[in-house]
């Protein structure tokens, strides 16, 4: 007796569920895999709304009509319904994902990308008209970045077997080829040419018309723009044509935010983004925080028409740091030369020129201002994937490289003989799919060194020419620029490696969850570190607001040689990088 009736409760457990729900008196669902629950829209749809004389009573064909819309778009594909002493019942079948996907096209090239990308996107999502729309237009995404910009996709479902079968045609491949642009008035017509990611003769990339888009966009040189596709229908001819929507050269922007960091912060740029005939750049910008003040002009100047990728990028600034160590307060005159050149998969930037620079400054170790000013030579070199670009506002994929370097002498007025280097490398990677969204891994590593003679002192340096840690965007587990722990007095080395794991679309699209590993070594002499590590792991949640990025996280600071345990750090703001 107690074997069978354990028998039947496994059965029960292991047994699909067929459990019923009143929807109203007029309706009830008898469904085998979860419980349906319609919105109140769709109550009203097919039980009907008793304050409307009209609608009160839906007939039974009527609802199963509207029933049959909203079973298959939750994924029941083969809802069955019958009526009873006037009660529509309603049989939502078994529930069908999507298992199997088979791609037909007779490029075996792309059949097999395409195939890939989907089956790791999409493999046993919900079989529904939604998902066979996605899965057509993913398609076209896939292969309109490989080269295909005619192609067409089908997407068609078998219920049974639970499969899709996407008959796919990529047309012809094509190079972007000339585009046909609508002309500004005003503007030499290479003007925007600096803003363009591809050349004639690449293979067309759907994407980098989009990062074209984004390039302009982002630099307040047109209101907008916009690409129209024209492909034959036989898919033989292909051609591009691009239209602008100029607006207002000029913009005002102000914000405002606040950080545990930072305290309250506020910001007011003026820009002329369409300056005379080759669109240069004038702007005024102006930010305060409780820790830091700066005001900004940079004249970004193309005067070269055939060299629309050259220009003198002058930048004047005047800024106060009031760190919790040292305070600094630094007034910089660059006019330097810039070029910038696109790659198939890279932006590269440039930049070299002298720099005029005179500050004051002390700390908690040396109270005592001193001042100086001098002339140094500086150069800057980038090296940004496309898919790096590519995002708003938060990358998530992609790579990036950077070099700097900062020469002075005492011929130019410096007190000593004197070379910065810095460089930065960070790199993000799709990991996988979880749930709706995506795990990502990334890692950036910084280093730096100045290059000075030993016997100089580590107090008599400007913080300017030194290296610190700690903070949002550094090693986050402590306070904004008090590491290495020597008072102010900074380092001349320093090596760092941020390590971090996202999950992406956390609850909402917007939402990401993160867990990290922030580490640095630091040194007080030149290409040297010293054995102590200061490292803090932590967790934390971004919004990717339609106002900048909000971030919060809590990190615990470590301390080696001698081991210290520094305790939880708490940090709440808006904005912050990788």
């Amino acid at each position: 007796m107690k074997i069978t009736l354990l028998l039947l409760f496994i059965l029960h457990i292991i047994s699909p569920s067929n459990a019923s729900t009143k929807v109203c008196p007029s309706v009830e669902i008898h469904g085998h895999d979860e419980e349906v629950k319609l919105t109140e829209t769709e109550k009203l749809l097919v039980c009907g709304d008793p304050k409307s004389e009209s609608y009160k009573v839906i007939p039974p064909y009527q609802a199963s009509y509207f029933f049959t819309a909203f079973l298959q778009s939750r994924g029941f594909l083969r809802p069955e319904f019958n009526t009873e002493n006037g009660v529509l019942h309603v049989h939502t079948g078994p529930l069908r994902k999507m298992k199997k996907l088979q791609v037909d096209s007779d490029n075996k090239k792309e059949r097999q990308a395409v195939k890939k990308e989907l089956k790791r996107r999409y493999l046993r999502e919900k079989l529904n008209p939604n998902l066979l729309d996605a899965l057509e237009k993913r398609s076209k995404k896939i292969v309109g970045e490989r080269g295909y910009p005619c192609a067409d996709a089908k997407a068609l479902a078998d219920a049974e077997i639970q499969q899709v079968t996407i008959a796919l045609n990529e047309g012809n491949h094509y190079t972007f080829g000339e585009v046909d642009k609508e002309p500004i008035k005003g503007l030499e017509e290479n003007a925007l040419d600096r803003y363009y990611p591809y050349r004639p003769q690449d293979p067309f990339n759907e994407q980098l018309l989009k990062l074209n888009e984004k390039r302009l966009l982002r630099s307040e040189v047109l209101q907008g723009t916009y690409y129209l596709n024209n492909c034959a229908p036989d898919m033989k001819e292909f051609r591009l044509s691009q239209y602008f929507i100029l607006g207002p050269p000029r913009t005002i922007r102000f914000g405002v935010g606040a950080s545990t960091e930072l305290g309250p912060m506020a910001r007011l740029r003026w820009s002329n983004n369409r300056y005379h005939s080759m669109a240069s750049i004038l702007s005024l910008n102006a930010q305060a925080s409780v820790r830091s003040q700066s005001l900004n002009g940079t004249a970004d100047i193309f005067f070269w028409k055939h060299k629309p990728r050259r220009s003198l990028l002058t930048q004047i600034e005047l800024s106060r740091e009031s760190q919790i160590d040292y305070e600094q307060s630094l007034l910089s005159f660059r006019p330097h030369m810039k070029w910038t050149y696109d790659s198939t998969r890279y932006l590269q930037t440039y930049t070299l020129g002298p720099t005029y620079e005179a500050s004051t400054y002390h700390s908690k170790v040396d109270p005592n201002t001193k001042t100086y000013s001098a002339v140094n030579i500086n150069g800057s070199s980038q090296l940004m994937s496309h898919s790096y670009e590519f995002f708003d506002i938060h990358p998530q994929e992609g790579s990036v490289f950077g070099f700097t370097f900062d020469f002075r002498h005492p011929s130019l007025g410096f007190s000593d003989p004197l070379v910065m280097l810095a460089g930065t490398y960070s790199e993000m990677r799709e990991l996988g799919f979880f749930g709706k969204g995506a795990i990502i891994g990334a890692y950036r590593f910084n280093a730096g060194t100045t290059w000075v003679d030993d016997e100089v002192s580590l107090k008599s340096l400007p913080p300017s020419v030194k290296f610190y840690g700690g903070g949002s965007d550094d090693v986050r587990g402590f306070l904004l620029n008090t590491l290495p722990d020597n008072d102010g007095l900074g380092a001349l080395t320093k090596l760092e490696l941020k390590l971090e794991v996202r999950k992406t679309y956390l609850i909402l699209e917007q939402i990401e969850a993160f867990g990290f590993v922030d580490s640095a070594y630091f040194g007080e002499k030149s290409w040297d570190i010293d054995p102590r590590l200061w490292y803090s792991p932590g967790l934390g949640l971004r919004w990717l607001s339609k106002l900048g990025l909000v971030q919060g996280y809590v990190a615990r600071g470590y301390v080696t040689n001698p081991y210290i345990d520094k305790g939880n750090f708490y940090y709440a703001g808006i904005g912050g990088t990788f």
